[in-house]
């Protein structure tokens, strides 16, 4: 096994973008929701590849991420073909593991405006899990060392859920909030925030 440069590896999970965005189906057309989530996820490899002394990579059971993905320069792991947010990260955790990384951060696609210094400052934690919650304790970030130290709960408060996980096998956990973290775009409220800080994202949804 041939030992990356970097020890860390920043996973970001994302399904195809006629799939993403669901539960904004009530207010925007579906091309607009895949417009959203093509525009977050740009956003979101842009500022990974500000980032030095870490590999980042996608994690994807989509062509057409992962083809964006690999325009951005970000590696793409393919999940498996049955699949759900928790295997295919489990997935990921295992691929890192495998390839020698002493530690891998899940972040999500969609953070209204993650700053480049919060997550700077997330990676300079040296804990074994290291949990940044949204603003309805779902996980917005999520740093574990080492990959696979700790089954992925991801689901409604899963922030307080990944707490617990690493309580039960004896990891040392800590809580680190970051307001630019808090805002992630999967409700109408949120959407309407969102395009509050972003002027993309209001022009996106403006009405034609």
């Amino acid at each position: 096994m041939t030992v990356p440069c970097a020890d860390t590896l920043i996973v970001v999970p994302m399904k195809d973008m006629s799939r993403s965005k669901t539960r904004l189906q009530g207010q925007l057309t579906p091309d607009q929701r895949a417009r959203l989530a093509r525009l977050m996820l740009c956003k979101t490899l842009e500022l990974l590849r500000q980032l030095e002394g870490v590999d980042s990579a996608v994690v994807t059971g989509s062509a057409g991420v992962a083809a964006i993905a690999l325009k951005h320069g970000i590696r793409v792991i393919v999940e498996p073909v049955i699949s759900n947010l928790c295997i295919a990260l489990e997935h990921a955790a295992r691929y890192a593991q495998a390839k020698g990384y002493r530690r891998v951060c899940i972040l999500p696609a969609d953070l209204a405006s993650p700053a480049p210094g919060d997550l700077k400052r997330l990676l300079a934690s040296h804990v074994s899990v290291t949990v940044c919650p949204a603003a309805d304790y779902g996980t917005n970030a999520l740093l574990v060392t080492p990959p696979c130290a700790v089954r992925f709960r991801y689901g409604p408060q899963s922030a307080y859920r990944h707490m617990d996980a690493a309580a039960r096998v004896g990891l040392h956990a800590v809580w680190m909030p970051f307001e630019s973290f808090s805002l992630d775009v999967d409700t109408s409220a949120c959407l309407e925030e969102a395009s509050e800080i972003d002027p993309e994202i209001q022009a996106l949804i403006a009405v034609e």
